[in-house]
């Protein structure tokens, strides 16, 4: 019964035009008539998903979200097991030795750079290994984590360019004690594989789950405000919809080291989100609540702060980062 359904509602894509296994904007009676597959078979129909042995490219910045959030990879789903993929970065580092307070650039002509970028790329990739089997969607999926070959660079970036690197991305690499805290464009030489992982995953399009405790601003209030003249400091991000689960986007550090270094460090909302897109059916309340992520709770409309109106379920526990299949 389930092959046949799937048969059908294949048949029906390919007779819209549409790529063989994708049914774009799905409605409702779409979604209960698939209700019967398993969500490896649901993803496949119903989001655009690539054929195994071949590789797509990702490079957009997310609608909404102003800062350090972006999908800048290439994602290849393999040939002998099409429930297992990839994701390759292609960065570019640029090495600081910081002296005092003055950061001093490392040439990328010179030999400490090619003998730092040697060492750095190969700590990444050796974090990344240490989680292959910690990356689990549903249904048996697993993601793996990669550096590109470096080599030449690809100009062609488009969704469709099968076979070519992931964009470029820019990242800061700092040497130094006291370098200052890590996001997915500064990084620390002396870092540890779970603040690396967490920041990678930024360039795979992923949001911060955790409560901003670090950082305060400052906003005057607004023009309707009782106090105009006055001022208050607020949480940075207070309107993200956090995670109280640990996992590599909520307590990287604690989750790494959870279980014995078995502990699945994602939701099943993240996988869908990396490996099917951020436009597939089963993204969007994922999508809909980190439009939050970056966002400041204050009444200062003039710069377009405070929160967007998100669905429920993104303040209530983790339900939104469970996707239901």
């Amino acid at each position: 019964m389930k092959l046949a359904l799937f048969i059908i509602l294949t048949s029906l894509a390919m007779a819209s035009g549409l790529p063989k296994g994708c049914i774009k904007n799905p409605t409702m009676e779409t979604l209960r008539e698939v209700h019967g597959l398993s969500p490896f078979e649901k993803i496949d129909l119903l989001c655009e998903s690539i054929k195994p042995g071949k590789s797509v490219v990702y490079n957009r910045s997310k609608r909404f979200v102003f800062i350090n959030l972006f999908h800048a990879y290439r994602l290849k789903r393999h040939e002998d097991n099409p429930k297992l993929y990839t994701v390759y970065f292609n960065p570019r580092f640029y090495f600081y030795r910081h002296v005092g307070d003055y950061a001093l650039p490392v040439g990328s002509t010179s030999e400490d750079y090619k003998i730092l970028n040697k060492k750095f790329r190969a700590k990444i990739n050796q974090c990344f290994v240490t989680v292959d089997d910690r990356l689990k969607g549903p249904d048996q999926m697993k993601l793996r984590l990669r550096l590109e070959n470096e080599g030449e660079y690809f100009t062609d970036y488009t969704r469709s360019a099968f076979g070519s690197k992931a964009p470029p991305i820019n990242i800061n690499v700092h040497i130094s004690l006291t370098s200052p805290r890590q996001n997915s464009s500064n990084l620390n030489f002396a870092g540890s594989c779970s603040s690396f992982i967490h920041e990678f995953l930024h360039w795979a399009g992923l949001a911060d789950l955790y409560r901003e405790r670090e950082k305060s601003v400052v906003r005057s209030y607004g023009k309707n405000s009782t106090f105009p003249n006055e001022t208050k400091t607020v949480t940075k991000f207070g309107c993200r919809s956090e995670a109280h689960r640990a996992g590599i986007m909520n307590s990287h550090a604690k989750a790494y080291l959870k279980g014995n270094y078995t502990y699945n460090l994602i939701s099943s909302a993240e996988f869908v989100n990396i490996i099917a897109g951020p436009d597939c059916p089963y993204s969007r309340l994922y999508q809909q609540c980190i439009n939050n992520a970056y966002r400041t709770d204050t009444d200062l409309s003039l710069v377009g702060d405070g929160c967007y109106q998100v669905p429920k379920e993104c303040h209530f526990l983790d339900t939104w980062l469970d996707v239901k299949f």
